[in-house]
C-alpha cells in the first residue's frame, strides 16, 4: 500500500508547481546548454505519487519505495525486433550505479566470468548508461572504478545522466546546489570529503564553501571522466542513452537534453525508432523491453539490484546482482 503524504511532500509539491523550469548554462567540453524541464525530470517516492494524482501519464515506472529486491540475473528477454549490435560484437549495456560502488564491483565480477565462456576473436565493450552519482554512499568510488585499468580492455563507453549534468550545473552556479542536495547531491558532496552524510540544506556561504571544497577534492582524473562523457552511442541495431530519445527527431538532432531528462514523451509514444533503444533513467521492477526500447534502471541504490543486458547477436542475456551480493 502507498503510504499517505506527508508535510515534506506537500512542501516537495508545491515547489514543484511553483518553479516551471531551470535553465543549464553552456559549458565546455560534453554537456552543451540544456533547459530542464520538470515535467520530465526524474520522479520517486513521494514524486512519482504527486505525478500520478495530477493526472500525468504514469508510463511503467515504479515507486521507488515499493520496488520488489529481485534479481533477473541469467533470465533472457524477448528480442521484438530480432536486432543485433555491430558483428562480431558483444556489448555490455548496464544501467543506473547512483553511488553503489559495492554493486558496482560484484556486476564486473558476474560480467568477468560471462566473458570468460564468450567465444573468442569477439570485440567485448562496456556500455554505461549514466546516472553513476547522487542518492547512493560511494559515488566517488564508483568514478574511481570507472576510471581504473580495470575496464580499459572492454573499450567502455560513459553516457551522460541527468544526475551528472545536475553535478556540472552546481559547479557552473553553487546556489544550484540548494535544489540539487534534495534529491541526491548531498551523498556525492559527502564521498568526496565535503559535507557530512545526510546534509540536505545549506545556506548560501556554506554553499559556496561546498562548491570550493569540491573543486579541490575532485581529483583531476575525474574531472576528466566527467568532462568527456557521451550523450549516445550507437552500435548495429541498437542506439544508447540515459533517459530516451524524442519522438519524431531524427537521431543526429536529439537534444542532450532530452537524451538526459526525457521521461513520460518517449515512454508513452508508441512508434518505434529507426534503432531499439537502450536506456536507463526510469526505475522499474524488472528489465524492460518491447519492440521500441529496453529499460534497464532497476533502483540499485534502493533495491540492491544493479542490471546490465548482454546483447550478443539476437540474444539479450541479463546479468545482475542481488540484494546480498555485495562485493567482500
Amino acid at each position: 500500500m502507498t503510504r499517505p503524504f506527508s508535510i515534506s511532500d506537500l512542501k516537495q509539491l508545491w515547489h514543484l508547481t511553483r518553479r516551471q523550469a531551470v535553465s543549464l548554462p553552456r559549458r565546455a567540453g560534453g554537456l552543451a546548454a540544456t533547459v530542464w524541464n520538470w515535467g520530465d525530470q526524474a520522479l520517486s517516492g513521494p514524486w512519482a505519487r504527486i505525478r500520478t494524482l495530477l493526472g500525468g501519464a504514469s508510463g511503467p515506472s515504479v515507486d521507488l519505495g515499493q520496488l520488489t529486491a529481485t534479481s533477473w540475473h541469467g533470465r533472457t528477454l524477448p528480442n521484438h525486433r530480432e536486432a543485433k549490435p555491430a558483428a562480431r560484437e558483444c556489448l555490455y549495456a548496464i544501467g543506473d550505479i547512483h553511488g553503489r560502488a559495492d554493486l558496482l564491483e560484484a556486476l564486473l565480477d558476474k560480467i568477468d566470468a560471462d566473458v570468460a565462456n564468450l567465444p573468442k576473436g569477439l570485440r567485448k565493450r562496456l556500455i554505461f548508461l549514466g546516472d553513476y552519482i547522487d542518492r547512493g554512499p560511494a559515488s566517488r568510488q564508483v568514478i574511481d572504478i570507472l576510471v581504473s585499468r580495470r575496464l580499459q580492455r572492454f573499450r567502455p563507453v560513459f553516457l551522460a545522466g541527468n544526475h551528472e549534468d545536475a553535478l556540472f550545473r552546481f559547479q557552473a552556479d553553487a546556489h544550484f546546489g540548494a535544489e540539487w542536495l534534495h534529491y541526491g547531491g548531498g551523498e556525492t558532496l559527502a564521498s568526496y570529503g565535503v559535507l557530512p552524510a545526510g546534509t540536505r540544506q545549506l545556506k548560501d556561504a556554506q554553499l559556496a564553501e561546498a562548491w570550493r571544497a569540491l573543486q579541490d577534492a575532485m581529483p583531476a582524473r575525474h574531472k576528466a571522466f566527467f568532462n568527456n562523457l557521451s550523450f549516445r552511442h550507437t552500435s548495429g541495431d541498437y542506439t544508447f542513452v540515459h533517459a530516451g530519445l524524442r519522438p519524431g527527431v531524427a537521431l543526429p538532432d536529439q537534444s542532450p537534453q532530452d537524451m538526459m531528462w526525457i521521461r513520460e514523451t518517449f515512454l508513452s509514444d508508441p512508434k518505434p525508432f529507426p534503432h531499439m533503444v537502450v536506456h536507463g533513467h526510469t526505475p522499474t521492477e524488472a528489465p524492460y523491453s518491447d519492440d521500441r526500447r529496453i529499460g534497464l534502471d532497476t533502483g540499485a541504490y534502493a533495491t540492491g539490484v544493479l542490471t546490465a543486458a548482454r546483447l550478443f547477436g539476437t540474444d539479450i542475456r541479463i546479468i545482475a546482482t542481488s540484494p546480498s551480493s555485495q562485493r567482500t
